[in-house]
């Protein structure tokens, strides 16, 4: 959705306006971003309301990644997209699910589900950032984003945003008896943990 309103605008030749994000999307990674709550039809109602009544909605501001011609706030490889496909593939969404979710690979990696042990499928590649080459060359989690929130409840980048200009990039070799305990860490907005873990900002 982001991409084609910046990509409308820029073909216009004209500023982006100011948007508001309402959580009918499938993951709404901006949305829980800025701290938002409720359900579409009650913040719009609200925003509606507000507005009758002369008061101005507080702006925020993001920046936005541009990979192969598409703008995101998300870029990422490896373990955890699979994770988000697997999630959208459920079906149903919202947070009970993203908790169904999670308990069904934590118990597939327990008894080495072939289905789950595949969302570890390593991704190859040679990485460059800020000049500096980074030594791994093989991951199973490659994220890179301007938001900290990156869906199902969790935060990978919690230092996105804290940079102007920067994104926050993790790249890692995480094995499947790693991620257990980087569970909680993830919930209360660590960086995750690992013997391979890359963690820094990068242009």
């Amino acid at each position: 959705t982001i991409n084609e309103v910046v990509k409308f605008y820029g073909e216009l030749g004209e500023p982006i306006p100011p948007l508001v994000p309402l959580g009918g999307g499938t993951i709404n990674s901006f949305f829980h971003d800025i701290g938002s709550r409720g359900k579409p039809l009650e913040l719009l109602n609200y925003l509606t309301e507000s507005l009758r009544r002369g008061e101005e909605p507080a702006l925020v501001e993001r920046e936005l990644l541009l990979v192969n011609g598409t703008y995101g706030f998300i870029f990422g490889a490896g373990f955890m997209m699979e994770v988000i496909r697997f999630y959208e593939a459920h079906g149903s969404r919202g947070a009970l699910t993203a908790l169904s979710v999670g308990f069904r690979i934590l118990k597939g990696l327990y008894k080495k589900d072939p289905e789950i042990m595949k969302l570890f499928t390593p991704v190859s590649a040679e990485i460059i950032s800020d000049g500096q080459k980074i030594s791994l060359t093989q991951f199973t989690v490659f994220i890179a984003a301007t938001i900290k929130s990156t869906g199902l409840l969790i935060r990978v980048t919690p230092l996105a945003g804290e940079r102007a200009g920067y994104f926050h990039a993790v790249m890692a070799d995480l094995k499947p008896s790693e991620v257990a305990p980087n569970i909680v860490p993830l919930f209360k907005r660590e960086l995750i943990r690992g013997e391979t873990v890359v963690s820094s900002h990068a242009k």
